[in-house]
């Protein structure tokens, strides 16, 4: 997992993944329509999204094997539970065709390493296929609503194995 300003998210990139992804985070606001953004074939898209945030224990961990996600928030801020996947239990057996795992509701005990992370505007945060994460929680305890741009990029592009 990575958290860092979108101005240094080229540093975490191959260059040819950043050229790709640089004309859309320069257009990064508010102001982008709600949906699916085609960015390169199948390799490289985004979903932008609008929802109100929701209490903790109404959301639940999820991963993803084939794409790793770049989660950016437009406008609002939530937080992101974060926590090693070999230390929950899948829900379901088998991924489905969305490429998402979700994960029994977490009791993770105090020696479990796991961390949680406000996410605003003008931050990002990429997860790769081992980091479970569990979006949308209303940070601070407050419920707002958010408009966030999840990039899903093929892992193995993104760590040049493609």
């Amino acid at each position: 997992m990575i958290f860092d300003t979108l101005d240094h998210l080229p540093q975490y990139l191959p260059e040819a993944v950043w050229e790709k992804l640089q004309p859309v985070i320069m257009r990064c606001g508010a102001d982008l329509p709600v949906g699916k953004m085609p960015i390169d074939s199948s390799d490289i898209f985004a979903d932008i999204s609008v929802y109100e945030t929701k209490f903790g224990q109404e959301c639940r961990f999820e991963t993803h094997t084939k794409y790793s996600d770049i989660q950016i928030i437009l406008s609002g801020s939530e937080e992101i539970g974060l926590v090693p996947a070999e230390f929950l239990s899948a829900e379901t057996g088998e991924e489905t065709k969305k490429d998402v795992r979700f994960y029994k509701p977490a009791e993770l005990s105090a020696a479990v390493s796991r961390a949680k992370l406000t996410l605003t505007a003008g931050c990002f945060a990429l997860f790769f296929p081992q980091d479970a994460h569990c979006p949308q929680i209303a940070a601070a305890g407050e419920k707002t609503v958010v408009k966030k741009m999840v990039i899903k990029i093929d892992t193995d592009l993104l760590l040049g194995k493609k």
